[in-house]
């Protein structure tokens, strides 16, 4: 085999190389978006569930003192 034909072969091997460990970068830079992106919108859905929380909370509290006021007195 002639040295030219033997480089031209490391050549185009070395662009496929290249060309991988760049895929992997991208594929390990998407993961590490993914995850964030994850991560928070896990953390906003828990502020906003926390929120609904409190909010039935409140109408909770107000509303069981209101169901003594409605008992009727059962005369039989």
């Amino acid at each position: 085999m002639p040295i030219i034909k033997g480089s031209q072969i490391l050549t185009a091997k070395q662009k496929e190389l290249k060309q991988g460990i760049s895929l992997v970068a991208q594929a390990a830079t998407i993961k590490q978006v993914q995850n964030k992106i994850v991560t928070k919108k896990h953390s906003e859905l828990t502020k906003a569930f926390t929120k609904t929380f409190w909010v039935a909370f409140i109408c909770l509290a107000l509303m069981c003192p209101v169901a003594f006021w409605t008992d009727r007195p059962n005369n039989k």
